[in-house]
């Protein structure tokens, strides 16, 4: 990483890690800082790492990461506009049709690259100025958490895919 992030605050935390804010020391652009808890569950944020440093189209791009920090971390842009989840119930027909094109484009670019996603949701979809989504936290909790701890139990109830629901295995359906 060429940069250093600085002015860091908590923008918000959860089971996993948290996120902070801060801003690029060579830009001066503000970018997300996530950091990871579990370090039981290293596994599955070394796999997210690999997979944005892929470049995928529709998801957020990987600005940077240190695995050996502690705790390990990667840096991402920072979206103003949000999560989608923001916008519940506040979206034009216009607005949800290309919500919905961006993410069957950005399903098919991660399941070209990785072959399997965890659960969408409106909370891990972020906003940019420009109308544009990007798809954080891609592989969710159901991917890895399914993989390492035991037979789906991991995903958020309501955004799991139907297989999951049914009880089976996550796989590329």
């Amino acid at each position: 990483m060429n940069f250093r992030v600085v002015g860091l605050r908590r923008l918000s935390s959860g089971g996993n890690g948290d996120l902070f804010i801060g801003q690029r020391s060579d830009t001066g652009e503000y970018v997300v800082v996530r950091e990871w808890h579990l370090q039981h569950a290293r596994e599955g944020f070394e796999r997210e790492i690999r997979l944005l440093g892929r470049s995928v189209p529709g998801l957020v791009p990987l600005l940077g990461c240190d695995l050996s920090a502690q705790p390990p971390f990667y840096v991402m842009p920072y979206f103003e506009g949000g999560t989608l989840t923001r916008c519940a119930g506040r979206l034009t027909d216009n607005q949800l049709d290309n919500v919905a094109s961006q993410l069957a484009r950005t399903l098919a670019n991660l399941h070209a690259a990785f072959e399997v996603n965890g659960d969408f949701k409106p909370d891990n979809i972020l906003l940019a100025r420009n109308g544009e989504i990007q798809v954080g936290d891609p592989l969710g909790n159901g991917t890895f958490f399914t993989i390492l701890f035991g037979k789906n139990r991991g995903g958020t109830p309501g955004y799991w895919a139907p297989e999951i629901a049914r009880g089976g295995s996550i796989s590329r359906a």
